[in-house]
């Protein structure tokens, strides 16, 4: 999480549009498994991201 978090300072820092989505407890297999609220959140996060950018 922390490389994440450097990541998200230093492009937002740069002027570059980002986002960070944090699902404490999980892990990068989020996509997979994990709490169902937190994977039904990281659809919807990516679905909103590709209607604002596609």
């Amino acid at each position: 999480m922390e490389q994440a978090q450097r990541l998200f300072v230093a492009l937002k820092t740069r002027g570059v549009p980002v986002e960070l989505l944090l699902c404490p407890g999980e892990g990068h297999d989020l996509s997979r498994s994990g709490l169902p609220s937190h994977r039904v959140a990281r659809f919807e996060a990516v679905l909103e991201w590709w209607a604002r950018h596609l």
